[in-house]
């Protein structure tokens, strides 16, 4: 029987040659992938939305007549929305984010606790009106009272402080 006599300190002519191959296969690969890739602008944040958040507040999901009167009143000064939610500011990175989106946030806690003469509801309230860039609070308000009561000093806080959008 023949066998093959193994030479110590050499890999052949064939394994050199097909690991020389293997290499440049993947070197060329390589190279050719780098100059077919496009350059990509990094002028914006990915995170940076396409609109001017100087005219967004962030406003939280709900359904009562004093967060749709806030909303209303702040809608007919020009203000527009972007939805907010507890998740949003988990470090002090997401307040950068919501910075980027919306120049404030609202946060409003309300309760209806019963009905005024007039019929309509009256809410033990707190809300607050927060500059996303700072932490600041321009409007901050609280108490238990009348619908149109509340949206009347709210209104008002809206003027004194010279919310308007950008």
């Amino acid at each position: 029987m023949n066998r093959p006599v193994a030479q110590h300190g050499s890999a052949g002519p064939t394994l050199g040659i097909s690991l020389g191959l293997v290499l440049a296969v993947i070197l060329g690969g390589a190279l050719a992938g780098c100059a077919g890739t496009p350059r990509t602008s990094t002028s914006q944040s990915p995170a940076a939305p396409a609109y001017d958040a100087g005219r967004y507040i962030l406003m939280p999901h709900g359904d009562s007549a004093l967060r749709a009167t806030l909303k209303k009143r702040l809608a007919d000064q020009g203000w527009q929305f972007a939805a907010y939610t507890a998740d949003m500011t988990r470090g002090i990175d997401d307040y950068r984010a919501m910075a980027r989106r919306a120049r404030y946030r609202i946060t409003l806690q309300a309760e209806e606790i019963g009905r005024c003469e007039t019929g309509e509801p009256s809410y033990r309230y707190r809300i607050a009106l927060i500059e996303n860039a700072s932490g600041d609070a321009p409007i901050t308000q609280s108490g238990a009272d009348c619908l149109n009561v509340v949206d009347r000093d709210f209104t008002r806080a809206l003027q004194t402080h010279a919310i308007r959008p950008t």
